[in-house]
C-alpha cells in the first residue's frame, strides 16, 4: 500500500522513468555495452525462460537423449538453472566466448541465474592451447569468481565427455552456440520453417451467455438440492445442474483413480490426468486456480456444415442450454443437448489399467443427417511441471495403432514411461487428423475458447520434437437422422509400444468399454455395500454409505492428489490413519498399508515423514508422532480382524544418517537396510524412540506433533506435548497385552511404568484448571493455557484426554465442557481447533502463526482434529452431543441452499480439511477431498455413534445416539452372510442396552455377536 501511495501522481511516474533510464545508461557504460548488444542479450534471456522454437538443431539430440537431470551432476551442473552451451574447437573462436561472458555478466547484474557451459572440443596436442586460453579468458573476466558455481561458468572438455552426455547437454541447453557458427546475432536468427497448414474454413460460436439465472425448480429425485446440485435417491451420485452462466462458486470435482492411474474433473470440465504418481508424472497440467479452473484437456465438437463449434462440458465454450454433471464413485458423466445433438460423455478409469476412458455418445435428434468433427486436445506434461518438461517432449504417431504418443526425453524417474492419445469411432470414420504442435492448435493470440485449428479443414498431422508440444486428434463421423454413435477417447500411459497396443486393442469395441465401466462401478458398489446404514438422518446415511469411504480410498490412498494439493506422497501418519476407515470394508488394504509404512522406518526407530514410493525419495524429520501411528494402526487392525500373524511379518528397515544435533529434517534417496525385523519389533522401536520425557514428565515435542504447524515449540529439544502424552499412553497401554501374549515381559513392564508416569504427569502438569494444556515450549512456558493471550485452549488435547482413557472421569468431563463452551460455534456450525488464533505470540510456535488468524490450523475448523471431539463425547456416553457435532461437521449441512453455498463455496458431498472462522470469511470451506477428516468421520459415525464395532470374529454394538432417534438399521455383510441389525430406542435413551437378540434368541446385554460366513441372513435386535 505504501508503494501504491508513493506512485500516486504523474510526477512520480515521470521521475521513476527518468531514474530507470539513467540507471540503464550507467549499467551499459559499466559493462561497456551498446544498446544494440543489450537488446540482443535481453532477447536471448527471453529464449532462456520461455519456449524456444528456433533450435531446430536440437531436435535430433532430444530424440536420441536417454538421460535425465541427474546425468548433469557428475559435471558439477545442477540442471536447476537455464543452460547456455558454447562449443569450440579452435583458439580462433574465442571472440564468441568473450561476447557470451559479457552476456552472462549482464544477466547476473539483472538477477538472472544462468549456467554458462563452455565445452572444449579441441582434439589437438598435449599442450591444450584452447583449454589454457579459455581458462585465461575466464580468469581475466568479471566472471572469474563464478567458475563452477551455481548460476556461473563451467569449463568442460568435450574430448573427455561421453557422447551420451554431450547429447544430454545439447538437449537441455536453452541456447546452443558453435564457435564456427559465426557471430552471436547470426546464430540466434530464426530457423523456423513456415510449414503449410490445412485450408481455412468458416466457424461459428454459440451465442454468448449473459444471464445468471439459476435453476430454481427442484430437479426430480434429488436430495438436498441447493440450487446447483443434490444427491440422487440412491446417494451414489451427486448431480449438478447448470443453466445459463453460473457455475458453483468454486470447482466441485470428482477424484477418480485406481492404484496407479487417475484424474480429477470438475463440473466445468477442468482437471488433469496422471500416471504412476500424481505429482511426479502428470500427463496433463494440474491447476489449483479456483477462479478460472483452466483445463489442460478439452473435447470440441464442430458441425461440418455450418462451422459451429462447442464443447459438451460447460467450459471453455458455453451455450445457453442446460448441462447436467453426475459425479459418481469411479466415474463422472456430462449430459448436454444443443445444436440438435444429444451429448453424453462418461469419464472413468478401469480397475487395473493406466487409462482414462471417455465414452462420448452423440445422438442426432433431428430429421436430417449430420457430419461432425470431434477433436480432443490436451497439453502434455510427462513430469512435474509443463514449464520444466515442455521443451523436451517428442510427439509422434504409432504406425500400428494410430495413437498419438508423447515421450519426455529428459526424465530421471520414469525414463521408459510415455503418454498416448487415441480416438475410436463406433461407426465409419470419415477422416482422421492430428497434431503435436500447440502453436498450430491455439494460434497466435488465440485461446482455447476459439482455437485456430478448428478454423481449418483438419489438423496438420504435424508431430516431432521442435514444437511447443500438445496432443490433438480429430475424427469426423456421419450421423444419420435420429442415429446415435459412440466415440471412445483414451488417454493412457505405458512403458512399451507393445503394452500400449495391448490396451488399445482391447478397447476398440464399445461393448468391451461398457463392460469395463460396469466392472469399475461394481467394484465400488461391492466395497461400499459391505456396511449400509439407515437412520433418521439422511445426510448421515449419504456420507457413511457412499462418500466418506470413496473419498478415503480413491483420493487419499490411491490418488494422493486433489484440486488444492497435488502431493503424490505417502505421509507416514496420514495414510495409516486413512486405512483404518477400511477395516470393515477391505481390511486387506489396511494390512498392506501398515506393512508399506513399516518399511519406511529407520533402524533407530524414527520414520520418514513422507515419501514418494515411485521415486524412492523421502524426508526424515523430528516430528514426534509419526512413528507412533505404526503401532496404533497395527493394534487397531489386529483387534478388529483377530489376525495376530501380522506381528510376525518381516519387514526391512531403512538406512540413513541420523539427523545432526541442530538438523530438523533431511530429504534424500531412500536406502533399504539389510536388517529385517518383525512388525512387532518395528513397533517396539517406534515406542522406545518416543519414550523421552521433558522436565514436566511429558514426551518431547521435537519438530512438531500431529499439528505440523507447531514446529518451533520444541525446536531446541526441550518442548513437551500434552497431546502426544495422551497418544503415547494409548499406544503403550495397547502394546502391553501384545507383549505379554508373546512372553515378552521386559517391554511390557517398561510400558506399564510409562503409562503410570504419563497419567500422573498429564493429570498434574497437563491440567490447567478447567481443561488440559496443549504443550510446553522450549523455555518451559505453557501453551493452551488460560494464562496465554493466544491459544488458550486446544481441541485435540481435550478429546484425546477422553479417547486415551488416561484422564480422570471428572477432569475429562470438565475438559470436554470447556471445549464445548470455547471451541464450538453453534451459530456458525463449526468446531475450531484452538482459540484465540495465533497472531503475535513470541516466541512463535511455528509456521502455524503464518496462517491468517482463523484459517486452517490457526484457529479455524481443522476438521480432522474436530472429529475426535465426536468420538470423545460418544465415549462419555453423550449421544446428543456426539451426534450434534457430527451434524455440524457434515458438509451437506453447510450447503443446503443458495445462500449457504455462496458462503461455504466448496463441495457439499466430501469433507473439507478446514473451514474459516473469522470475518468476513466465517464458514468458508478450505481445501477439500485430500483430508484425513473423511476416514475419521466415517469411524466416528459408524463405530462411535451407531456403535458398530468388530473384534476378531465378533460384532459388538455400543450405540451412542441422540435421544430423539427411535430406531435405525444397519446391514452388515460378512463374507457371503448378511446381518440385518435393528436398534430400537423406545425409551429415548442415548446409550446402553436393555435387550439383545440374535435370530430371535436372547443374548446377555453387551455380549458379542458371533460372525459366521454361512451364506444366510441373520437378524440382530438391540433395544436401548
Amino acid at each position: 500500500m505504501e508503494m501504491i501511495q508513493q506512485m500516486h501522481g504523474a510526477l512520480y511516474f515521470q521521475r521513476t522513468f527518468e531514474l530507470a533510464w539513467t540507471r540503464s545508461r550507467v549499467e551499459l557504460r559499466y559493462l561497456s555495452l551498446t544498446s544494440k548488444q543489450a537488446n540482443l542479450f535481453q532477447w536471448m534471456a527471453s529464449q532462456l525462460f520461455y519456449f524456444n522454437p528456433y533450435r531446430s538443431g536440437r531436435v535430433q539430440f532430444a530424440l536420441n537423449n536417454r538421460k535425465g537431470q541427474s546425468g548433469l551432476w557428475p559435471y558439477g551442473i545442477s540442471g536447476d538453472f537455464p543452460i547456455v552451451l558454447v562449443r569450440l574447437n579452435d583458439p580462433e573462436e574465442l571472440s564468441l566466448v568473450k561476447t557470451v561472458l559479457r552476456a552472462h555478466e549482464y544477466w547476473r547484474l539483472k538477477g538472472m541465474k544462468v549456467d554458462l557451459v563452455i565445452l572444449n572440443d579441441f582434439q589437438g596436442s598435449y599442450e591444450q592451447p584452447l583449454q589454457e586460453a579459455l581458462r585465461h579468458l575466464i580468469e581475466t573476466s568479471s566472471e572469474r569468481n563464478n567458475l563452477d558455481q551455481p548460476g556461473g561458468v563451467f569449463l568442460r572438455s568435450g574430448r573427455l565427455m561421453p557422447e551420451v552426455d554431450q547429447i544430454l547437454l545439447e538437449t537441455v541447453a536453452r541456447i546452443s552456440l558453435r564457435g564456427s557458427g559465426g557471430n552471436l546475432e547470426k546464430q540466434l536468427q530464426s530457423k523456423a520453417e513456415n510449414e503449410l497448414l490445412p485450408a481455412k474454413r468458416q466457424i461459428l460460436l454459440p451465442k454468448q451467455v449473459t444471464s445468471n439465472l439459476m435453476v430454481t425448480s427442484l430437479p426430480k429425485g434429488l436430495l438436498f438440492f441447493n440450487g446447483w446440485g443434490g444427491f440422487s435417491n440412491s446417494g451414489s451420485e451427486y448431480v449438478i445442474t447448470l443453466k445459463a452462466k453460473d457455475l458453483p462458486p468454486s470447482p466441485w470435482i470428482n477424484v477418480i483413480a485406481n492404484q496407479k492411474y487417475g484424474f480429477q474433473i470438475s463440473e466445468s470440465g477442468g482437471g488433469y490426468t496422471w500416471a504412476a504418481n500424481s505429482r511426479e508424472f502428470k500427463l496433463t497440467p494440474w491447476s489449483n486456480d479456483p477462479v478460472l479452473d483452466p483445463s489442460g484437456e478439452i473435447c470440441y465438437l464442430r458441425d461440418e456444415e455450418n462451422g459451429m463449434i462447442w464443447t459438451f462440458t460447460p467450459l471453455p465454450i458455453r451455450d445457453d442450454q442446460p448441462y447436467t454433471v453426475r459425479h459418481g464413485q469411479g466415474y463422472t458423466v456430462f449430459a448436454h443437448l444443443s445444436q440438435g445433438i444429444e451429448q453424453t460423455g462418461t469419464y472413468f478409469v478401469p480397475l487395473n489399467e493406466p487409462l482414462k476412458v471417455i465414452q462420448l455418445t452423440l445422438r442426432n435428434t433431428g430429421k436430417k443427417p449430420r457430419r461432425l468433427a470431434i477433436t480432443y486436445y490436451l497439453e502434455w506434461v510427462l513430469g512435474v511441471s509443463r514449464n520444466q518438461t515442455a521443451r523436451y517432449i517428442n510427439t509422434g504417431i504409432d504406425s500400428d495403432s494410430g495413437a498419438l504418443v508423447a515421450h519426455n526425453a529428459y526424465q530421471d524417474n520414469f525414463p521408459e514411461q510415455f503418454g498416448f492419445l487415441q480416438m475410436v469411432a463406433e461407426g465409419t470414420e470419415i477422416e482422421r487428423s492430428w497434431t503435436g504442435d500447440r502453436a498450430e492448435f491455439i494460434g497466435r493470440s488465440g485461446s482455447l475458447a476459439k482455437p485456430a485449428a478448428l478454423g481449418r479443414q483438419a489438423l496438420s498431422n504435424r508431430t516431432g520434437s521442435g514444437y511447443n508440444p500438445c496432443g490433438a486428434m480429430q475424427l469426423k463421423i456421419n450421423l444419420a437422422a435420429e442415429e446415435a454413435q459412440t466415440v471412445t477417447i483414451i488417454i493412457g500411459s505405458a512403458k512399451s509400444d507393445q503394452e500400449m497396443r495391448r490396451y488399445l486393442k482391447s478397447y476398440r469395441q464399445t461393448a468391451v468399454v461398457n463392460t469395463v465401466l460396469q466392472d469399475a462401478q461394481n467394484f465400488w458398489d461391492d466395497l461400499l455395500g459391505q456396511v449400509q446404514v439407515y437412520t433418521p438422518d439422511t445426510g448421515l446415511d449419504l456420507l457413511l454409505n457412499r462418500w466418506l469411504l470413496y473419498q478415503t480410498l480413491s483420493c487419499r490412498l490411491w490418488a494422493r492428489s486433489a484440486f488444492y494439493q497435488s502431493g503424490g506422497a505417502y505421509g507416514f501418519r496420514d495414510q495409516l490413519q486413512d486405512s483404518l476407515a477400511l477395516l470393515h470394508a477391505k481390511p486387506a488394504l489396511a494390512k498392506a498399508q501398515i506393512l508399506k509404512h513399516a518399511a519406511h522406518q529407520f533402524r533407530e526407530g524414527d520414520v520418514q515423514h513422507w515419501w514418494h514410493e515411485e521415486t524412492g525419495y523421502g524426508i526424515r524429520t523430528r516430528f514426534s508422532d509419526d512413528l507412533l501411528w505404526l503401532p496404533y494402526a497395527a493394534l487397531r487392525y489386529t483387534m478388529h480382524t483377530g489376525d495376530n500373524n501380522l506381528w510376525q511379518e518381516l519387514i526391512p528397515f531403512l538406512d540413513g544418517e541420523p539427523l545432526q544435533e541442530l538438523e530438523m529434517e533431511h530429504y534424500g534417496l531412500t536406502k533399504i537396510s539389510q536388517e529385517k525385523a518383525s512388525l512387532y519389533e518395528h513397533c517396539l522401536r517406534a515406542i522406545d524412540h518416543s519414550l523421552h520425557m521433558g522436565s514436566h514428565g511429558l514426551p518431547l515435542m521435537g519438530g512438531g506433533d500431529w499439528n505440523d504447524g507447531m514446529n518451533r515449540v520444541g525446536k531446541k529439544g526441550l518442548g513437551e506435548s500434552v497431546w502426544l502424552g495422551w497418544f503415547l499412553y494409548t499406544v503403550c497401554q495397547g502394546m502391553i497385552p501384545v507383549c505379554l501374549e508373546r512372553g515378552d515381559e521386559a517391554p511390557a513392564q517398561k510400558y506399564r511404568t510409562a503409562v503410570e508416569q504419563l497419567a500422573a504427569a498429564l493429570n498434574q502438569s497437563g491440567w490447567d484448571g478447567n481443561w488440559y494444556r496443549r504443550a510446553y515450549s522450549d523455555n518451559g512456558e505453557p501453551l493452551g493455557s488460560s494464562i496465554n493471550n493466544e491459544c488458550q485452549i486446544d481441541c485435540i488435547a481435550q478429546a484425546w484426554a477422553v479417547i486415551s482413557g488416561a484422564a480422570s472421569k471428572e477432569k475429562a468431563k470438565t475438559a470436554m465442557n470447556s471445549l464445548d463452551e470455547k471451541l464450538v460455534s453453534r451459530e456458525d456450525s463449526m468446531i475450531n481447533l484452538l482459540t484465540p488464533p495465533f497472531n503475535s505470540t513470541s516466541p512463535s510456535p511455528g509456521y502455524i502463526q503464518a496462517y491468517p488468524p482463523g484459517v486452517r490450523e490457526n484457529g479455524g475448523q481443522y476438521t480432522h482434529g474436530a472429529v475426535w471431539s465426536i468420538i470423545a463425547w460418544a465415549m462419555l456416553g453423550e449421544g446428543n452431543r456426539a451426534y450434534e457435532l457430527f451434524h455440524m461437521l457434515n458438509p451437506i449441512n453447510h450447503a443446503r441452499n443458495h445462500n449457504e453455498v455462496q458462503r461455504y463455496k466448496v463441495e457439499p458431498y466430501v469433507m473439507a480439511a478446514d473451514v474459516y472462522s473469522v470475518p468476513p470469511y466465517v464458514g468458508r470451506g478450505g481445501w477439500t477431498w485430500y483430508t484425513g477428516a473423511a476416514g475419521w468421520m466415517y469411524q466416528a459415525g459408524l463405530e462411535w455413534i451407531l456403535g458398530l464395532q468388530k473384534k476378531g470374529a465378533n460384532l459388538f454394538l455400543n450405540p451412542c445416539i441422540p435421544e430423539d432417534w427411535r430406531e435405525y438399521q444397519i446391514k452388515y455383510r460378512f463374507g457371503q452372510t448378511t446381518y440385518q441389525i435393528l436398534i430400537k430406542n423406545p425409551a429415548g435413551k442415548q446409550s446402553g442396552c436393555s435387550r439383545l437378540e440374535l435370530d430371535g434368541k436372547s443374548l446377555p446385554p453387551g455380549s458379542p455377536i458371533p460372525l459366521f460366513d454361512d451364506g444366510q441372513v441373520h437378524q440382530v435386535l438391540l433395544v436401548l
